[in-house]
């Protein structure tokens, strides 16, 4: 949802424009569709969460504790990344061939 944009904006810009009727029929579809949109942005942050853990747990496991700034990078990731990270991770030789300094 566009920042400012809320309920009582929406229901102001409507009413007056549209008969009531029409009004609530719009409102009733627009709380569905941003409902389904929080369930979808809730469901891939906690995604992405589960895919920095896992990363974090097959790197710790693969070659013991992590770097701080490692840490943080994973943290920093998007879900692609991740992915990528954890299939590289499964067969890479070394932290530092997975993640070269910079």
């Amino acid at each position: 949802m566009a920042p400012g944009l809320n309920e009582k904006t929406v229901r102001e810009a409507l009413h007056g424009v549209l008969p009531a009727s029409t009004e609530n029929t719009i409102m009733a579809t627009l709380a569905e569709v941003w409902t389904q949109q929080g369930i979808e942005q809730g469901m891939e942050k906690g995604q992405t969460l589960h895919a920095r853990q896992a990363l974090r747990k097959l790197l710790v496991s693969r070659f013991g504790a992590l770097p701080a700034g490692l840490v943080q990078r994973i943290e920093q990731a998007d879900h692609a990344t991740l992915d990528g990270w954890f299939e590289a991770a499964l067969t890479a030789l070394s932290l530092e061939s997975l993640f070269p300094p910079g």
